[in-house]
């Protein structure tokens, strides 16, 4: 499936819910860097090389400061970033839900767009987890995206809590 990205000048959260509503995989506020877009298509589409092992993604950084900073600096970007929040949220028991009903194909498209609301912001561990859930759950490994995903939730919370923090900072 290409994914279809909305581009907006509108940071309001209402306008990010009324685009993924109309059938857009994600949202990117103006201006847009292109580094920031790069990494959206990432998320959507894959890296263009292999993505971490697991055990990598757990040395990442709970937070890419770097990508964060850039959100940041963006005209009221604390709407758009709290809708980024709440879609993280959202998917993490969508996908809770995926795995508990057997749904491989519901578990790996949820943990495909929780990666990429996740590198979005800069969530570079929480990005790795679900890459690793949607690979197991594409591979028709329910039992091994489940494994993956055990820690998703605090990994989520862990990430949530870091982004608010800065945020208030």
């Amino acid at each position: 499936k290409t994914p279809i990205v909305a581009v907006t000048a509108s940071t309001l959260a209402d306008e990010r819910e009324r685009c993924l509503a109309a059938g857009m995989d994600d949202v990117v506020v103006k201006p847009v860097r292109f580094e920031v877009f790069r990494v959206l298509l990432d998320g959507h589409c894959g890296p263009p090389v292999e993505v971490a092992a697991a055990g990598e993604a757990a040395e990442a950084p709970v937070l890419d400061e770097a990508l964060f900073a850039e959100w940041l600096g963006t005209l009221d970007a604390t709407d758009a970033i709290a809708g980024a929040l709440e879609s993280v949220a959202r998917n993490v028991e969508n996908l809770r839900g995926a795995l508990e009903r057997g749904d491989v194909k519901g578990a790996a498209e949820v943990a495909h767009k929780l990666a990429g609301s996740a590198a979005l912001l800069g969530g570079a561990r929480l990005r790795g987890v679900c890459a690793g859930v949607e690979r197991m759950a594409r591979s028709g490994d329910l039992r091994g995206a489940a494994r993956v995903a055990e820690g998703l939730e605090g990994e989520a919370e862990e990430f949530v809590g870091v982004v608010k923090g800065r945020i208030a900072a």
